[in-house]
């Protein structure tokens, strides 16, 4: 990786190590998951220890995430920090297209607008939603839909009183988003609007959001549907790496 700071990159990659192992890590395990001499793990870990980023548990010999790694975790504002890693790909992607863009995720079982960058066109497409009520209706929605849980989806069609049919044809439409990693709706119940959706995963591979991007179908063709489907992939590639 360059323009890093390599013991950086290092204590980050040994602290990321120790959080998804909340039951604790030892000091030879971090160092041969990390790909680090057993010497140089321990000095960077008494390091973030010293700093209270780590406890180690001197009765099991493991590393746990500290009180000042809490305390900083409890100052941040997650969706906050979203926003803004998602907002410059965003923008440039709104620049270059100049249709309308939106970031969509879950929120406390709602699904929810981040961002929205409007169309530069006098006919655009213009949400003016913050909870979208009805995300099955939207592609960016979809693909929301589409990294939930079984359980969940489960609910979502009881709310809407769907027949088995009609859920167990949209849970296809969702493995094929999950599978394609794009969901496309056209003109869905008469809106006169095309839109696609994509989404953002995190370097686990863990949903994050989607993004999509909507044009009226005055100004839909095939070089249009080239143009933003390479833009979304490309923007949430982008945005994946920055997180």
């Amino acid at each position: 990786m360059s323009n890093t700071i390599q013991s950086v990159e290092r204590a980050l990659s040994l602290l990321e190590l120790v959080v998804d192992r909340m039951d604790g890590i030892g000091v030879r395990e971090l160092a041969r998951e990390a790909e680090l001499k057993a010497p140089t793990a321990q000095q960077l870990l008494k390091t973030l220890q010293a700093r209270g980023y780590l406890h180690f548990n001197t009765d099991s010999r493991r590393y746990h995430p500290g009180p000042s790694l809490a305390k900083l975790c409890q100052q941040i504002d997650p969706l906050a920090t979203l926003r803004e890693s998602i907002r410059e790909p965003l923008k440039e992607f709104h620049q270059a297209l100049g249709e309308t863009l939106i970031a969509q995720t879950m929120i406390n079982g709602e699904s929810q607008i981040l961002l929205e960058y409007q169309g530069n066109h006098p006919l655009t497409v213009h949400h003016g939603e913050v909870v979208v009520e009805d995300p099955h209706i939207w592609a960016s929605g979809s693909v929301v839909l589409a990294w939930q849980s079984a359980d969940y989806l489960s609910r979502y069609a009881s709310t809407r009183s769907w027949s088995r049919q009609r859920q167990t044809v949209y849970e296809k439409t969702l493995a094929n988003i999950r599978e394609d990693k794009l969901a496309e709706m056209i003109d869905n119940q008469g809106s006169g609007v095309a839109a696609l959706g994509t989404p953002v995963l995190d370097r686990q591979g863990d949903f994050v959001c989607a993004i999509g991007c909507s044009v009226p179908l005055a100004r839909w063709n095939e070089e249009r549907r080239a143009s933003m489907s390479a833009g979304l992939l490309a923007t949430a590639q982008q945005i994946s790496e920055q997180l």
